[in-house]
């Protein structure tokens, strides 16, 4: 991998793992999908206003397919967060969702010899993080129900993640960019409309919270649509890792807790582990050229 590829996906590990703070300054109170569905909102149509100086895509179908993927991979993980609130604990749902990498292996291994040497980082990885995250097994029906369903969404979740680097070679940046966030602020929304998780709307926390979608959200979605298209899926799925113990050290580095010697190395065994998977090479350049499973 290129080098300038790795300090952008380094960087955005780094931004996406510490905005929590920023967060935490502005006190933010809207509920997590409806945040999602307006910052994807506000963020759609600066992107489609900037795009209109732009030539205008050809593949329309592709430019659907990046709207529905989107979606899954940008409001997916709060809409099951959402759903499993109150019957799965929010750690454990980082934790489940840090399986997304193995999930991914599995997958991309159907189509490219050579995938599977990288489980190993993969477990190793996912391993580390359960270390560190108290994981909490739920003890009701419904609760091993919505486990299940965050195991089946992280499916979805690494599906998304190869679907989309195709489909994005396809569609120019900005485009692109517009069509994740449409699709993702239509599923927010939609979320937030049938779970009932609505908030006050004063000029205030309205100019706020789209300001953070100008100022915060635009541009790490950029990113991350950059991403999505230089590297390959296993490495850029190395983020539901390497986010997390971002998110770990910047806690530790604010408030200063505890920390046992089990939980040092749970980090230092996720960090390596989602590095190396980071930057490990999938098949030959051949390899990719023949794997047509993704694309259709």
């Amino acid at each position: 991998m290129k080098r300038r590829v790795w300090a952008a996906f380094g960087l955005f590990c780094v931004l996406s793992g510490s905005t929590w703070m920023l967060a935490a300054v502005f006190a933010f109170d809207w509920p997590p999908l409806l945040r999602v569905g307006f910052h994807d909102a506000v963020v759609c149509l600066l992107l489609s206003a900037a795009g209109l100086a732009l030539p205008r895509p050809t593949r329309w179908r592709a430019l659907v397919s990046v709207a529905g993927w989107g979606a899954v991979l940008l409001a997916g993980p709060e809409l099951l967060s959402a759903g499993a609130g109150g019957r799965v604990g929010a750690t454990t749902q980082v934790t489940v969702l840090g399986i997304t990498p193995v999930l991914t292996v599995l997958l991309r291994s159907q189509a490219e010899e050579g995938t599977m040497r990288r489980l190993m980082p993969a477990v190793l990885a996912v391993g580390g993080l359960a270390l560190v995250i108290p994981v909490a097994w739920p003890t009701s029906l419904a609760g091993a129900g919505w486990l299940a369903g965050m195991l089946a969404g992280g499916l979805c979740l690494a599906y998304a993640g190869i679907r989309l680097y195709w489909l994005l070679q396809e569609v120019p940046l900005l485009w692109a960019a517009a069509a994740a966030s449409a699709g993702a602020a239509l599923a927010g929304g939609m979320g937030a409309l049938l779970s009932g998780e609505l908030a006050s709307w004063s000029r205030r926390r309205v100019l706020l919270e789209a300001g953070w979608g100008v100022a915060v959200d635009t541009p790490l979605l950029l990113l991350m649509i950059w991403l999505l298209r230089r590297m390959e899926p296993v490495g850029f799925s190395s983020r539901f890792v390497l986010v997390p113990v971002v998110t770990i050290l910047s806690a530790i580095m604010v408030t200063r807790p505890e920390v046992g010697w089990t939980g040092w190395l749970g980090l230092t065994i996720a960090a390596v582990a989602g590095v190396v998977l980071g930057s490990g090479r999938g098949g030959s350049a051949e390899q990719e050229q023949q794997v047509s499973l993704w694309r259709e």
